[in-house]
C-alpha cells in the first residue's frame, strides 16, 4: 500500500512540475513585454514629443505674424513697442523648441528639413526687426512696403518649411505605430505557439511515464488470528 502511494505521488509530481519549457515561454513573454515598452518609449521620444514641439513652433510663428501686423495697425509708439517685445519672446520660444526637437531628429531627411526651416528664419527675422524699427520711427509707409513685399514672401517660405516638418513627423508616427502593432502581433503569435507546444510536450511526457500507467490493485489482507 505504501509503494502504491509513492508511485501516485511521483506521478503527480511529474504531471505538475513546471518543466523547462514553461520557463522558456515565460522568458520570451517577458522579453516581448520589454520590447513593446522600448518601442513605445521610442515612439514617444522620437515622434510624439517632436510633433508637439513642432506644433508649438507653428503656433508661435503665427502669433509672430499677427503681432507684426499689429505693429503696423496701432498708432501709439508704446503699443508698437509692446508688440515688438512679444515678437522677441515668441522668437525665443521658437528657438527653444527647435533645439529640443533637433535632439530627436536622427535621420538625414528630417535633419535636412529642419535646416531648411532654420535657414528660412535667418531671412524672416531681420525683416521683422526692420519693419518694427521703421514703424516706431514713424515711417509706416516704408514698413508696410517691406511687410507686403519681402517679409510676406519670407514668411510663406518659413511656414512651408514648418508644414513639411510636421507632415514628415506625422507620416513617421503612422509608420512607427504600424510597425509596433505588427511586432506586437508577432510576439503574441509566437508566445501562443510556444504555449501550445509546451502543453503538447507536457502531455506527451505525462503519457509516456511508467508511473502514469494504472497500477494493479493490491488487496490488503488482515493478519490471521490465532
Amino acid at each position: 500500500m505504501v509503494l502504491q502511494s509513492e508511485d501516485r505521488y511521483q506521478t503527480a509530481v511529474k504531471l505538475h512540475h513546471p518543466g523547462p519549457h514553461r520557463g522558456i515561454i515565460g522568458w520570451i513573454g517577458i522579453a516581448n513585454i520589454h520590447k513593446a515598452d522600448d518601442n513605445g518609449q521610442m515612439l514617444y521620444e522620437n515622434v510624439t514629443m517632436p510633433i508637439s514641439q513642432l506644433g508649438a513652433i507653428s503656433t508661435a510663428f503665427q502669433r509672430v505674424r499677427v503681432n507684426l501686423a499689429k505693429i503696423l495697425l496701432v498708432q501709439d509708439r508704446a503699443e508698437k513697442q509692446k508688440y515688438s517685445e512679444q515678437i522677441k519672446e515668441l522668437s525665443a520660444e521658437i528657438t527653444k523648441n527647435v533645439e529640443m526637437a533637433e535632439k530627436a531628429f536622427t535621420g538625414s531627411e528630417e535633419k535636412g528639413l529642419l535646416k531648411d526651416f532654420s535657414d528660412s528664419r535667418t531671412v524672416f527675422r531681420p525683416l521683422i526687426g526692420r519693419i518694427a524699427d521703421l514703424s516706431m520711427a514713424g515711417r509706416d509707409a516704408e514698413a508696410l512696403a517691406v511687410y507686403n513685399g519681402d517679409a510676406t514672401q519670407a514668411a510663406m517660405i518659413e511656414q512651408a518649411a514648418v508644414n513639411k516638418l510636421v507632415d514628415f513627423k506625422v507620416k513617421q508616427a503612422a509608420a512607427t505605430a504600424e510597425q509596433n502593432t505588427a511586432m506586437a502581433n508577432a510576439a503574441i503569435r509566437s508566445t501562443l505557439i510556444l504555449a501550445v507546444v509546451g502543453i503538447i510536450l507536457q502531455s506527451v511526457s505525462a503519457s509516456s511515464s511508467p508511473a502514469s500507467s494504472p497500477l494493479p490493485y493490491r488487496r490488503q489482507c488482515a493478519p490471521p488470528s490465532w
